[in-house]
C-alpha cells in the first residue's frame, strides 16, 4: 500500500508538472512570440519560478530554468517602468571597444573588473526616448569631457544582476497599440490553441462511440446480471463483448422499447431515470444467433453528492463509492462507504431509485436529513455520531460515555447546488449532469478525425463557458465563495487523482486548465494580462498614455492582493487535505 500511494504520488508529481509546465510555457510563448514580432527586447524567458537552474544564451534572450514549476515569466522591457540605473551612480567603469561603450560596470568595487577604467559620468542618454538614434554617455577625463558611443546591446552590471540596456524603441511602450495589444493577449491565445490542440488529441485516443450499433464491446466487470436464461452454466451468464442487445423493459412492464441502436438504449435509460416505479431492468440480447435474457439493477451515480450504489450488494441503499468533499458550498463528509440509507428526509427507503431521485431533485443543495445505518460506527449516548479522532483523543484524556451501535443514525448532507454543477467539466462534452443511470455497458468506439476535430472545439467552447460560470456564481451566489476555489495544492490533488485514469484524461484536464489560466488572465485587474489591455483601452479613448508610474503602483499593488489571495488559498487547500 505504501509502495502503491508513493508510485501514485510519483506520477502524480510527473503529471503536475506536465500539465503545468505545458500552460505556462505556451502562455508565456504567446508572450515573447508577438514580443519577439513587435522587435520588442524578451531579456529573459524563464520556466518556474525561484533559483535558476540551468540557463542559456540564445541571441538576447536569457532562456531559464527555475526550481519551482509553479509559474514562468517572460522579462519585456517596458512592460513596467525601469529604473534608470545611471541616476543615483555618476561613477562607473566601462568596457569601451572603438570608442563604443560595450559595458556599463555599476559595481565598481568588484575585484573582476578593476582592471576597467573608473569613469566620472557628466552627461548621458542611454534611452532615447525621442528615438534619435545617439545613445551616449559624457564621462570627464582631467579637465576634459569625452563623449562616447553606447551599444544599443549594451549591458549593464550591478552587484546581483545584469541586463542589456533598453533604448526607447526596443521597449514595449513605443510600439503601437495594436502590437502591444497583441503581446498582452498573445498569452491567453496560445492557452486557447493549446487547449483545441490537447482536447483534439484527446479525441483520437479515446475514440467515439459507434451509435448506430447496438453491438457491446466494453462490459463494466463490475455489472453482474442477477438472473439469466438459457444458459447451462451460470458463470457464462451475463452481457460479454459482442453481444447485441435487441430489448429493454423495466422489471414491472412500465417501460419497455426495441434497441435497434445505441440511442434507442440511451433513450430508454433517460426514461427509466425518470420512472419512479421500476428498480431492476430486463435486458434481452443475441449470442450467436441465440436469444437471452437477463435481470440486472443498474448503477445510481449521484454527481451532485458524490455518492454511488453498489452493483454487487443486493441490500438497497448500500452506498459503494463517496467522493468525499466539505465546503460552502456542499458536504458529503458524513457518508462513508457502506453506509446503508434508510430514510431521506423522514420518508424511508427502499431502493437506490428512491435515493436517485430524492437527491437528485434537489437542484438548490438545501440540506437533507439522512438516517444511515452506521455499523460498528460509534455514538455517544444521544445517538450523535462521533468523529473517530474525537474518540481517540476523548480515550487517552478524559473518558466519556461511548457506545457501539449497530442502528440508525442521524446525519447531515448538502449536495452541490446545480448552478455549480453546471461549471464543473465534462470528458464527454455533454450538458453537466446531477447524476446518471449506468447499466456498465458502452457501445463500439472508433478512430475519427473529424469528430476529434468536432470534440476539441465543444469542449473548448464548454471550457469557456464553464469560467463565465464559475465567476458568476462568486459574485452572485452565497452557497459559493473564495474559499471553493483550487490553487496549486489543489490542481497538484486532482492531477494525482487524474493520472492514474489514463492519458486522454490528463490531456482533456491540461485543456480545462489552460483555458482556465488564458481566460482568468484576461480579467481587468491590472497585475494580469486584461488590466494592461483595459490601460491600452483608456489609451484609445482619451488620446494620450496613462502615467506610467501610477500604472506600475497599481500592478505592485494587485500583484500583492493576489499573492494574498494564491496563499489563502492554498491555506485552505492544505487543510483539505487533512479533512
Amino acid at each position: 500500500m505504501i509502495l502503491a500511494s508513493f508510485g501514485q504520488i510519483l506520477l502524480g508529481i510527473i503529471v503536475f508538472v506536465f500539465v503545468l509546465g505545458s500552460i505556462i510555457a505556451i502562455h508565456e510563448g504567446g508572450h515573447f512570440f508577438f514580443a519577439r514580432k513587435a522587435n520588442v527586447l524578451c531579456r529573459e524567458y524563464a520556466f518556474g519560478m525561484g533559483p535558476i537552474l540551468w540557463k542559456k544564451k540564445k541571441g538576447e534572450t536569457l532562456y531559464t530554468l527555475r526550481a519551482f514549476p509553479i509559474g514562468g515569466f517572460c522579462a519585456i522591457a517596458g512592460e513596467v517602468l525601469e529604473d534608470d540605473p545611471l541616476k543615483e551612480n555618476k561613477k562607473v567603469r566601462l568596457e569601451i571597444v572603438d570608442d563604443i561603450v560595450k559595458n556599463i560596470y555599476i559595481d565598481i568595487d568588484n575585484v573582476k573588473y578593476k582592471d576597467l577604467p573608473l569613469h566620472e559620468i557628466v552627461n548621458y542618454d542611454i534611452f532615447d526616448e525621442k528615438e534619435t538614434g545617439n545613445l551616449f554617455v559624457v564621462v570627464k577625463d582631467g579637465e576634459k569631457e569625452i563623449e562616447y558611443k553606447v551599444d544599443p546591446q549594451a549591458f549593464i552590471y550591478e552587484k546581483k544582476i545584469e541586463y542589456q540596456i533598453a533604448p526607447y524603441n526596443r521597449t514595449l511602450n513605443s510600439k503601437t497599440k495594436r502590437e502591444r495589444a497583441m503581446v498582452m493577449f498573445g498569452g491567453s491565445l496560445m492557452n486557447i490553441l493549446l487547449a483545441i490542440f490537447v482536447f483534439f488529441i484527446a479525441g483520437l485516443i479515446q475514440g467515439f462511440p459507434n451509435t448506430s450499433s447496438n453491438t457491446i464491446t466494453n462490459v463494466d466487470e463490475y455489472s453482474p446480471i442477477y438472473y439469466a436464461t438459457n444458459v447451462d452454466d451460470f458463470t457464462d451468464a451475463g452481457l460479454r463483448n459482442g453481444d447485441e442487445i435487441i430489448f429493454l423493459r423495466t422489471n414491472n412492464l412500465s417501460i419497455q422499447k426495441e434497441v435497434d441502436t445505441w440511442v434507442d438504449l440511451r433513450e430508454f435509460m433517460d426514461s427509466f431515470s425518470t420512472d419512479l416505479t421500476s428498480s431492476s431492468i430486463i435486458i434481452t440480447y443475441l449470442r450467436d444467433g441465440v436469444e437471452y435474457d437477463a435481470i440486472m439493477s443498474p448503477q445510481y451515480v449521484l454527481y451532485n453528492a458524490g455518492i454511488s450504489s453498489n452493483y454487487l450488494s443486493n441490500v438497497p441503499g448500500e452506498v459503494a463509492r463517496v467522493s468525499t468533499f466539505s465546503g460552502n458550498s456542499g458536504d458529503n463528509s458524513q457518508i462513508k462507504e457502506g453506509d446503508i440509507i434508510r430514510a431521506i428526509d423522514g420518508a424511508y427507503i427502499n431502493s437506490w431509485k428512491e435515493i436517485y431521485n430524492a437527491i437528485y431533485n434537489n437542484l438548490e443543495g438545501d440540506p437533507m436529513t439522512i438516517i444511515i445505518d452506521k455499523a460498528n460506527y460509534r455514538v455517544d449516548s444521544e445517538g450523535a455520531l462521533l468523529d473517530e479522532d474525537y474518540i481517540k483523543t476523548s480515550i487517552s484524556g478524559k473518558p466519556v460515555f461511548i457506545e457501539s451501535y449497530t442502528t440508525d443514525v442521524s446525519i447531515e448532507i448538502r449536495p452541490y447546488p446545480n448552478a455549480l454543477l453546471e461549471a464543473q467539466p465534462s470528458i464527454t462534452g455533454d450538458e453537466f449532469a446531477r447524476g446518471v443511470v449506468l447499466l456498465g455497458v458502452a457501445p463500439e468506439y472508433s478512430f475519427s478525425l473529424g469528430q476529434s476535430g468536432l470534440y476539441a472545439l465543444k469542449q473548448t467552447k464548454n471550457g469557456v463557458l464553464m469560467i463565465f460560470r464559475t465567476l458568476n456564481l462568486l459574485f452572485a451566489s452565497e452557497k459559493v465563495n473564495v474559499s471553493d476555489l483550487s490553487g496549486p495544492v489543489g490542481i497538484f490533488s486532482l492531477l494525482t487523482v487524474i493520472s492514474t485514469q489514463g492519458f486522454a484524461m490528463v490531456l482533456f484536464w491540461l485543456g480545462i486548465l489552460s483555458i482556465n489560466i488564458g481566460l482568468l488572465n484576461l480579467l481587468p485587474i491590472p497585475a494580469l494580462d486584461g488590466g494592461r489591455l483595459v490601460f491600452l483601452g483608456y489609451e484609445a479613448v482619451t488620446k494620450r498614455k496613462p502615467n506610467q508610474k501610477v500604472e506600475t503602483v497599481l500592478i505592485t499593488i494587485t500583484m500583492t492582493l493576489l499573492m494574498g489571495l494564491m496563499l489563502y488559498v492554498t491555506f485552505n487547500d492544505i487543510i483539505g487535505l487533512f479533512k
